[in-house]
């Protein structure tokens, strides 16, 4: 039998090559694509957000938290650690209905009729609390005098 040479390059040696001259811009471009999701997690599609907030999802995301750690170091995996915190946070958060305030008796808002200061300000009520609101006029509750303004004003601060 022929004595077999041992093999020297070839495709592993390529792969090699080629991942040692690519690394460094693919970490910049992987860092800024990172730190762009982070900021604009709210684009992302609502289906992938909820994706990531199973069980499935939370493990696919954390194996690729290994993954990226393992292959380009820990600041990558760590912002990419964060970016996937955002992501399960915000998939988490839209599950839970929100509602305004103390008061759960909130209203649908007709779109037909506009308030003077919704055209003004341009404003598109979805949700109202209150139909009717009570006003009482301006009243004098001081202890001086009958309530009504007779013109005497006392003040410590005014000298006359």
């Amino acid at each position: 039998m022929p004595k077999q040479i041992p093999q020297v390059g070839g495709m592993p040696q390529q792969l090699t090559d080629v991942w040692s001259k690519y690394s460094p811009p693919l970490q910049t471009f992987l860092l800024l694509a990172l730190l762009l999701g982070t900021v604009f997690v709210k684009e992302l599609p609502h289906a992938f957000l909820e994706f990531s907030d199973t069980v499935l999802g939370r493990a696919v995301h954390l194996a690729l938290v290994y993954f990226i750690t393992n292959s380009f170091g820990w600041v990558l995996g760590l912002v990419f650690a964060l970016f996937v915190g955002v992501v399960i946070g915000l998939g988490s958060a839209r599950r839970i209905e929100v509602k305004e305030g103390f008061n759960s008796d909130l209203k649908m808002v007709q779109q037909g009729h506009k308030w003077f200061v919704e055209k003004v300000l341009g404003e598109n009520p979805l949700l109202i609390e209150e139909e009717n609101v009570r006003t009482y006029p301006v009243q004098d509750l001081s202890r001086k005098g009958t309530g009504s303004y007779g013109g005497n004003v006392e003040n410590t601060s005014v000298s006359m």
